[in-house]
């Protein structure tokens, strides 16, 4: 807020957390993909801009992918402990 040119107490923050944060949740919770705690690491080669590339992605139980990532060199163990960082959190 300071760097917009207001000055904002930190107490002030937290009552607009309070106030504002059950709407944001009643909102946002409909767009949210339902899963549970099943999910596994898909690995295959594609080619992006003519360039080969490793992506891993998290895919749940249905086959929905959670979360992606693109890797120039292969590196499954490194692929499988981003994705678990980001699925568990994953709603």
């Amino acid at each position: 807020m300071l760097e917009r040119g207001l000055r904002v107490d930190h107490t002030t923050i937290y009552r607009w957390v309070q106030h504002y944060a059950p709407e944001l949740e009643k909102r946002c919770r409909p767009h949210l993909r339902v899963t549970n705690d099943s999910w596994r690491v898909d690995e295959t080669y594609v080619k992006v801009k003519k360039v080969w590339m490793y992506i891993y992605r998290a895919v749940d139980y249905q086959g929905n992918t959670l979360e992606f990532l693109l890797s120039l060199t292969r590196n499954a163990s490194l692929g499988q402990t981003r994705l678990l960082k980001s699925a568990c959190c994953a709603p």
